[in-house]
């Protein structure tokens, strides 16, 4: 047979290769520090003239440096960039006083107050021109419904007696001497204020503590606010006369016998203005709103503190309008007042009544000219301790 040659000797390259792959290893680490320091090395291979200590500080702030994170490495599969909860999460969530169904219903029903509060800080007035046409149908309008009635009343009390033609008689005051010096229609005159002024005192409180019940935001159980509204809105709906005759039954006999006195009248004047004292003091209550009361007692004061340094001081001018109208309203009450008026109690309304009766025309325009003065009096006193815009803004 043939002699087997022998094969030929590897390469030294293939050598090294082995011997490399037999060299044990020296960790990742050291792996890893290999590659920087080949990628430093091709970073500073243009860069032979820096120094050792130089070149050993830069390559450590490279190192420092964070590689930048992978976007969407991290994110969940919805793709939003928020990490998917891995527990259940229980949050606590605060809630406050129940509301029932009927106070719900009952807020349906009446609406949101809170639409009617103009909460503002105080400003200037924006004053605006008048225009000439509204200039002159105010004018016509207050022409044919103040100024000539009163010329009328002015005309017939200084007339000798009233013929029904406007001729210009000799003119006479005799007839406001003859109703000064009647000592029974100067105190009618007396009554009819006394009384009026004592409905108001009575009036302006009692309306509003029921106007601040019947807002939306008092704890109040609901019958009861049903039943305050209902006692505001009865007087409004039955005629002044049936009320007057209701009265007149009720207290002409006891227990509760008050007929012939002025007590009477008061109660009459109370009964029959509630409602309106009520209602407008409710809308002054609403348009104010509550939110500087919540912030005085927020601010430690009490109930009562903020009713009466907060509350009652933001609504002044409202209360005043309506112890105003009151008053009005009070000092012309004519139906219920004929019908619990005695021969020890009249009021200037019931006199006026008789003396019209007896055919004395003139001094019934002195009594309706005397009622006038009573009234822009006690509007003015009213006005005055409601306070004005200016004199608030100088305060």
């Amino acid at each position: 047979g043939h002699a087997a040659h022998p094969k030929p000797a590897a390469p030294a390259r293939d050598d090294k290769a082995a011997a490399h792959k037999a060299k044990p290893h020296r960790g990742s680490h050291a792996m890893v520090a290999g590659a920087e320091d080949d990628e430093n090395a091709q970073r500073f291979a243009g860069q032979l003239h820096l120094s050792a200590s130089e070149r050993a500080r830069r390559t450590s702030s490279v190192r420092g440096k964070a590689k930048p994170r992978q976007r969407g490495a991290d994110q969940s599969r919805t793709g939003t960039g928020f990490m998917k909860p891995t527990a259940p999460i229980v949050r606590e969530v605060a809630i406050g006083d129940a509301i029932s169904v009927s106070d719900l219903a009952q807020k349906l029903a009446l609406g949101e107050q809170r639409r009617f509060v103009v909460v503002s800080a105080r400003s200037k007035y924006n004053v605006r021109e008048t225009r000439w046409w509204a200039a002159a149908v105010i004018g016509m309008y207050l022409l044919v419904t103040t100024v000539l009635p009163l010329l009328a009343l002015i005309y017939v009390s200084v007339s000798p007696f009233w013929t029904g033609s406007l001729v210009v008689p000799e003119l006479t005051l005799r007839h406001w001497v003859s109703v000064l010096n009647n000592r029974g229609l100067v105190d009618a005159i007396w009554t009819s204020v006394k009384t009026s002024v004592i409905g108001i005192a009575i009036l302006i409180p009692l309306g509003f503590f029921m106007a601040f019940a019947l807002l939306q935001s008092t704890r109040i159980a609901k019958p009861v606010r049903m039943a305050i509204d209902l006692f505001a809105t009865l007087p409004i709906a039955v005629p002044a006369s049936l009320m007057g005759f209701g009265l007149l039954f009720v207290y002409s006999q006891p227990p509760i016998q008050i007929y012939g006195t002025t007590a009477v009248l008061v109660v009459t004047y109370v009964t029959l203005m509630v409602g309106h004292s009520t209602r407008l003091q409710f809308t002054t209550l609403v348009a104010t709103g509550q939110e500087f009361l919540e912030a005085s007692r927020a601010c430690g004061a009490g109930p009562l503190r903020s009713l009466f340094l907060v509350l009652l001081p933001m609504c002044r001018k409202g209360i005043a309008a309506t112890a105003a109208l009151t008053f009005v309203l009070l000092f012309h009450e004519f139906s219920a007042s004929l019908m619990v008026r005695s021969a020890r109690t009249q009021v200037i309304g019931s006199v006026m009544y008789d003396v019209w009766a007896g055919g004395v025309y003139s001094q019934v325009a002195v009594l309706a000219l005397i009622m006038v003065v009573v009234t822009v009096i006690g509007v003015c006193i009213a006005g005055w301790m409601g306070g004005t815009d200016s004199a608030q803004q100088k305060g």
